[in-house]
């Protein structure tokens, strides 16, 4: 499975955790996904079933809520 960027899996369901490490995203960052309205939030310990051209974004961890 490729997502942006080119990053391949090797499987169809991967964690947030696995996608940050792939993309050597910090681990004190927040993960989120574009969907149809927007984006949504990934925890570490998520699965996420990838679709080809899939895209992911990285942001530090804020204390505004």
């Amino acid at each position: 499975m490729i997502v942006q960027n080119g990053y391949a899996f090797d499987t169809e369901v991967v964690t947030g955790k696995q996608i940050k490490e792939t993309a050597n995203i910090p681990a004190g960052s927040l993960s989120t996904a574009a969907c149809k309205v927007g984006t949504r939030p990934i925890p570490d310990d998520a699965p996420v079933a990838l679709r080809n051209g899939d895209h992911f974004f990285a942001r530090p961890l804020s204390n505004v809520p």
